[in-house]
C-alpha cells in the first residue's frame, strides 16, 4: 500500500513538473517550437501585434524575466517536489504565450534532415553529460524530486572531477546545447541572451548562498576554479 501510495503521489509531480519540464528542453532543441502540440493546443495563446519581430522579442524577453524570477524565488526555499511542479507550470505557460517571429538566422547544412539529426545528438548529447556531471553531487531521484526522504545530514562540498575545474559544469554544458545547433532561429538567440542574463545574475546569488553554506571551504573553492569557463581566475571571490 505504501508503494501505491507514493506512486498515487508522483503522479501530479510527473503531469505537472517533470513532463512539461522536458517538453520545454525539446522545445528548445526544436528552435522554439513543437508543431505537433503547439497546433493541437493552439499555441501561441495570445498575439502580439507590431511591425516586424521588435514587439515579439520584447514580449519574450519578459517571459525570460518572469520564468528567472519565478525560479529564484523557489530555489532554496520551497520543497524540491514544489520546485519541480512549479518550474514544469511555468515552462508550460512560457511554451504557450511565445511569440515566433519565424527568422532562421543560419543554417550550415543544406539537408533539413541531416540538420535535424546533427541537432537531435549535439543537444541531447551535451545535455546528458550535464545531467551525468550533476549525478556527481545529487541523485537524479532526488533532483527530479522523486526521493522523498529526509535527512539532516550536512552536505559535503563536492570539488572533484570537473566540478574541479568549474563551478557550474551544468550551466556549461546547458548553454553549449543550445548554442551549438547547425540552425539558429531568432527566437532562439533571443532565448539564449535572456537566460545568459538571468543565469549571470542568479548565479551570483547561488554563490552567495554557497559561501554561507561551506564558509571558507567555499573561499578556498572559489579562489582556484572559474564560474563557467574551465580557466583559472584570482578574481573569483570578489566577484561574488
Amino acid at each position: 500500500m505504501r508503494k501505491i501510495s507514493e506512486l498515487l503521489a508522483s503522479i501530479p509531480l510527473f503531469v505537472f513538473g517533470v513532463i512539461p519540464s522536458l517538453a520545454f528542453f525539446v522545445w528548445i532543441e526544436r528552435n522554439m517550437a513543437l508543431p505537433w502540440v503547439g497546433t493541437w493546443i493552439g499555441w501561441p495563446w495570445i498575439y502580439i501585434d507590431g511591425n516586424g519581430p521588435a514587439a515579439s522579442i520584447g514580449f519574450d524577453l519578459v517571459l525570460v524575466a518572469f520564468f528567472g524570477v519565478v525560479h529564484s524565488a523557489l530555489a532554496g526555499r520551497a520543497g524540491r517536489r514544489t520546485y519541480v511542479v512549479v518550474a514544469g507550470l511555468v515552462s508550460f505557460f512560457f511554451m504557450a504565450l511565445w511569440q515566433p517571429t519565424g527568422v532562421i538566422l543560419y543554417q550550415l547544412l543544406p539537408s533539413a534532415l541531416g540538420a535535424s539529426l546533427l541537432s537531435f545528438f549535439v543537444y541531447w548529447g551535451l545535455l546528458l553529460a550535464g545531467a551525468r556531471t550533476l549525478a556527481q553531487v545529487e541523485s537524479p531521484a532526488r533532483f527530479l524530486g522523486l526521493d522523498r526522504s529526509t535527512s539532516s545530514e550536512k552536505r559535503t562540498l563536492w570539488t572533484g572531477g570537473l566540478y574541479g575545474k568549474v563551478r557550474h559544469p551544468l550551466y556549461l554544458f546547458t548553454f553549449a546545447a543550445w548554442i551549438l545547433a547547425p540552425m539558429m532561429s531568432l527566437d532562439r538567440l533571443v532565448f539564449i541572451v535572456g537566460m545568459g542574463i538571468y543565469v549571470a545574475i542568479g548565479v551570483r546569488r547561488e554563490e552567495r548562498r554557497m559561501r554561507t553554506e561551506f564558509g571558507p571551504a567555499y573561499d578556498a573553492y572559489l579562489a582556484r576554479t572559474a564560474r563557467f569557463v574551465p580557466l583559472k581566475t584570482k578574481k573569483a571571490i570578489a566577484e561574488v
